[in-house]
């Protein structure tokens, strides 16, 4: 799984839009989608997205609270 397929479970199991996470980023819905089909998401950004969605960034994963992993 890549760290767009990542991000993308992630934002379902946290129950966030695209959109949401784009807006607390400070980027735009379509600059967000496309990182997501260029899987150009940095470091910097997924540790970001992370604390976003109320999860811990673990290089190529996400943990939630309850011990998820994606």
């Amino acid at each position: 799984m890549n760290s767009s397929d990542s991000v993308r479970v992630a934002l379902t199991y946290s129950k966030k839009t695209q959109k949401s996470v784009a807006a607390a980023l400070g980027i735009s819905p379509a600059n967000f989608n496309q990182k997501l089909r260029r899987n150009s998401f940095s470091e910097d950004e997924l540790s970001r997205i992370a604390d976003i969605i109320g999860a811990k960034f673990i290089p190529c994963s996400f943990e939630f609270p309850d011990g998820k992993r994606f």
